[in-house]
């Protein structure tokens, strides 16, 4: 059988093969997909019949988005909820990294595709996104934190002529205290 489910301009394909289905993903699984994947599992999972198992097919996927790692995380709730196994094939190398990122690949188990291999290929620790060069530079590191320091350092000289000048100019207490009292002055 061959469901399609269709939501907006986007459409999920769902191969069903006796007690599974099989979800393919798209090239992109970003915030324009995400939804209509969301809608889609869920009609799946809300289904009078469930399958017992649902095997996300990402062998046309080459990019993964924080959208859709949300996407991914709502529909291993659902699936938990409905009692049904779901599983993940046809990783390649990026959208792997994005999973092992996440920790999704401790979550969802991972199954061989059409070919009966699974595609596991090792992740190159180089290969995944550098988020800001500070992680990776020591330098840049050192000079963030004596950057700060010296910040501290000014603003710790500026404070003394600052809190002089707000006490000659208020007879109050230079720093604002209150006694705490509750409803209707108790």
């Amino acid at each position: 059988m061959h469901n399609q489910n269709e939501t907006g301009n986007q459409a999920f394909q769902a191969n069903e093969t006796g007690d599974s289905q099989t979800i393919a993903i798209p090239k992109e699984l970003t915030v324009v997909e995400a939804v209509p994947f969301r809608n889609a599992f869920r009609s799946i999972c809300e289904a009078n019949n469930p399958p017992f198992k649902v095997v996300l097919d990402f062998s046309k996927t080459s990019f993964i988005n924080s959208s859709g790692i949300g996407a991914l995380a709502s529909s291993i709730k659902m699936s938990k909820t409905s009692d049904i196994t779901l599983t993940i094939m046809g990783l390649n190398a990026q959208v792997q990294a994005v999973l092992t990122m996440t920790g999704l690949d401790k979550v969802l188990p991972i199954e061989a595709d059409e070919t009966g291999e699974i595609r596991e290929e090792p992740i190159d620790e180089t290969a995944l996104p550098v988020t800001h060069p500070s992680i990776r530079s020591r330098a840049k590191r050192i000079i963030d934190i004596l950057g700060a320091l010296v910040g501290l350092f000014i603003t710790a000289i500026l404070f003394i002529p600052i809190a002089i000048a707000i006490k000659r100019d208020s007879p109050g207490p230079l720093f604002f205290s209150q006694t705490r009292c509750g409803w209707m002055g108790k």
